[in-house]
C-alpha cells in the first residue's frame, strides 16, 4: 500500500508541526551525507528552526564556512546565471500564475459570447436587454468575424452568393422581428400555394436573409 500524500501547507498544530520539522530535519541531513558519500561532493546543510537564532549546521561550521567561501571566490560570474533565490521562484511562480489565470477568464469569454450568441439569434435576448456595453462589444467582435470567415470560405470555394449576405448585427439587435417577417411570409405562402412560382421565389428569399443557410 502506498504511502498516502502529504498537503504541502503549513501545519497549524504546534506539537505536530515541531514533530514534522525534527523527522524532515533528519532525513534532509541524512539524504545530504549520502549525496556527499555516493558522489563525492562537498555539501552543507543549514536549518533554522522556528524560533532558533543560530541553524543546526552539518557536517560543521568550519566546513560549512569553507565551503561558502569556496562558492562565492569562483571566478566569473556563471556561478549566478542559473542562481535562483527563493524570492525569484515565487515571483516566476506568481507570474506564471497570471498568465494562467488571463488565460482562463479569456476562454470564459469567449464561451460566454458564444453563448450570448445563440441566445440572441434564438430570439431569447430581444434587442440585448440586460447586456453590458463590454458583452455587446464582444458579441459584435464575434459576429463580424464569423461573416468575414463565411465569406473567406465562399470565395475560396468559388462560390459567388445570389445575393450579397446581410449584416447579421441588425439580426441579433432585432430577432423577433425578423422571426415575425419569416413567419407571415410562411404564413402568406401557405394561404397563396396555388401561386406555385411565387411561392418559391418568397421561400428562396427568406433562405437568403439567414446567412447560415
Amino acid at each position: 500500500m502506498g504511502r498516502k500524500k502529504v498537503s504541502l501547507q503549513w501545519i497549524a498544530n504546534n506539537a505536530s508541526r515541531r514533530a514534522t520539522f525534527n523527522r524532515r530535519r533528519q532525513g534532509l541531513i541524512k539524504k545530504t551525507s549520502e549525496l556527499a558519500t555516493l558522489c563525492g561532493v562537498k555539501v552543507c546543510v543549514l536549518v533554522y528552526g522556528e524560533k532558533d537564532v543560530q541553524p543546526e549546521v552539518w557536517p560543521s561550521v568550519q566546513e560549512a564556512r569553507d565551503l561558502i567561501a569556496s562558492y562565492k571566490a569562483t571566478a566569473g560570474l556563471q556561478q549566478w546565471s542559473k542562481k535562483t533565490s527563493h524570492e525569484d521562484f515565487l515571483k516566476k511562480r506568481i507570474a506564471k500564475l497570471q498568465e494562467q489565470v488571463k488565460r482562463s477568464d479569456r476562454e470564459s469569454q469567449v464561451r460566454e459570447t458564444s453563448i450570448l450568441l445563440h441566445e440572441a439569434m434564438a430570439g431569447r435576448r430581444p434587442g440585448l436587454v440586460g447586456v453590458t456595453p463590454e458583452e455587446v462589444l464582444r458579441l459584435r467582435e464575434v459576429v463580424e468575424r464569423k461573416m468575414k470567415a463565411v465569406q473567406e470560405r465562399l470565395q475560396r470555394l468559388g462560390i459567388e452568393p445570389e445575393q450579397q449576405l446581410p449584416h447579421a448585427w441588425p439580426m441579433i439587435q432585432q430577432p423577433q422581428r425578423h422571426q415575425h417577417d419569416l413567419l407571415s411570409s410562411a404564413f402568406a405562402g401557405t394561404s397563396s400555394s396555388s401561386a406555385g412560382p411565387s411561392t418559391a421565389s418568397t421561400s428562396s428569399h427568406n433562405r437568403g436573409v439567414w446567412p447560415w443557410n
